[in-house]
C-alpha cells in the first residue's frame, strides 16, 4: 500500500514531464547566405546547399535569406541568373532573395533588373551583420 502510495504520484509527474519534453517545438534555424563572387559556378553550388540544409534541418523549421551584393549580384540579375525555376521554387518555399541597393546603385540599375521575387536592403554586408547579430548562423561559399 505505501509503496502504492508513493508510486503513482511520482508514474503521473515522470508522465506529464515527458509530454512537455515531447511537445516542445522544434528548434528554428536561421542561415543568411552571403555571396559575393561573380561565379555562376558558385551561384549553382548555394542552390544545391539551400535544397540539402533544408532537407536535412527541415524546410518548416529553417529561414534562409540569401544576400548579394558586389560581383554576387549577378545571382539575382535577370539576365544572368542560374537555375530561374529552382530559383523561383526556393522563393515559393519561404527561401528570401535580397539584393545591395548600394551594389544597385552603383552599377546604375534599378529594381526592374533583379528577378522579380527578389527584395533589395539597403547595404548587403549591413544585411549580413545585423542577420549575424540576431543569432542567424552564416553560410560563405568560396569562388
Amino acid at each position: 500500500m505505501k509503496i502504492a502510495r508513493y508510486l503513482l504520484p511520482a508514474l503521473a509527474l515522470g508522465f506529464v514531464f515527458g509530454l512537455r519534453r515531447s511537445s516542445r517545438p522544434s528548434p528554428r534555424h536561421r542561415i543568411v547566405v552571403d555571396v559575393s563572387t561573380p561565379n555562376a559556378d558558385t551561384w549553382k553550388r548555394v542552390l544545391s546547399n539551400l535544397d540539402n540544409v533544408r532537407r536535412q534541418l527541415g524546410a518548416d523549421v529553417t529561414e534562409i535569406e540569401v544576400v548579394a551584393y558586389g560581383p554576387g549580384l549577378g545571382m539575382l540579375l535577370a539576365e544572368s541568373a542560374p537555375e530561374l525555376e529552382r530559383m523561383e521554387r526556393l522563393s515559393r518555399e519561404a527561401v528570401l532573395f535580397a539584393a545591395c541597393r548600394n551594389t544597385l546603385e552603383g552599377r546604375a540599375l534599378g529594381s526592374e533588373a533583379l528577378l522579380p521575387f527578389v527584395r533589395i536592403v539597403p547595404s548587403g554586408v549591413a544585411e549580413i551583420v545585423l542577420k549575424q547579430e540576431a543569432g542567424w548562423s552564416l553560410l560563405k561559399p568560396g569562388s
